[in-house]
């Protein structure tokens, strides 16, 4: 009905967190990860990917020793949920990488490096 395409619901928007150093991650996520919240080159980067095989990648990225990442996979943007693929691996001063066993799923797929309490 075109004439009744009207919604009222309450909505509540909240500011975003604080990011004292301005560079993209927030106070509270950079403080979880172990990084300096005040400083925009402290915080939790991929360095690089490669392929040293076809059917591996190796990720490094920017850690913290005493804490503990983990490596996980979406096939899509529109998935929802994300797949571990590795275990717990403890972070080294500096930097930390990984090598995984990938397949090609499909045209897209998505990584992320995230912080296991």
């Amino acid at each position: 009905n075109e004439g009744n395409n009207l919604l009222s619901a309450p909505f509540t928007a909240a500011p975003p967190p604080s990011d004292a150093d301005k560079d993209g991650l927030s106070d509270p996520d950079e403080t979880a990860a172990g990084t300096d919240p005040g400083s925009s080159s402290s915080a939790l980067r991929i360095v690089s990917i490669s392929r040293p095989t076809r059917d591996s990648l190796l990720f490094t990225w920017s850690s913290v020793a005493g804490r503990n990442y983990r490596v996980a996979v979406k096939n899509s943007f529109a998935d929802l949920e994300w797949i571990d693929l590795s275990d717990l691996i403890p972070g080294q001063s500096g930097t930390t990488s990984w090598t995984g066993r990938v397949s090609d799923q499909g045209p897209e797929r998505i990584y992320r490096i995230r912080v296991v309490p």
